[in-house]
């Protein structure tokens, strides 16, 4: 899964075909998050979609899968992590320390992958 943030999907969707066109493939679940989209359309940021998407994000990072972030340097990096850790205490009942051993550990098996610009 590739929650994928940025601005507005007219002006700032960068490889947005590539990305469609991996999707249709079966290569990757795009999950599309747009801050400002314009149009009277309420906006969207990436933590809300993980965490909306939280029992299918879950599910895969149990199962071998991987989650893919991808935004702006400036919130979604430091955000991300939090609802990350959010969802693992949710599922786990852990604690917040052991939740960080945890984001660390999907860090360097590439289950959890940033891309921030």
């Amino acid at each position: 899964m590739l929650f994928f943030g940025c601005r507005n999907p007219e002006k700032d969707y960068i490889y947005r075909s590539d990305l469609e066109e991996w999707e249709r493939q079966g290569v990757v679940e795009v999950v599309p998050c747009f801050s400002k989209p314009g149009g009277g359309q309420r906006g969207r940021h990436v933590p809300d979609a993980l965490w909306e998407g939280r029992d299918r994000v879950w599910d895969m990072l149990q199962n071998g899968g991987r989650i893919y972030v991808c935004g702006s340097a400036a919130r979604l990096g430091r955000s991300s992590a939090d609802m990350i850790k959010r969802i693992y205490i949710d599922r786990t009942e852990k604690t917040e320390l052991e939740a960080d051993d945890w984001l660390d550990e999907i860090k360097t098996a590439g289950s959890y992958v940033r891309d921030v610009y």
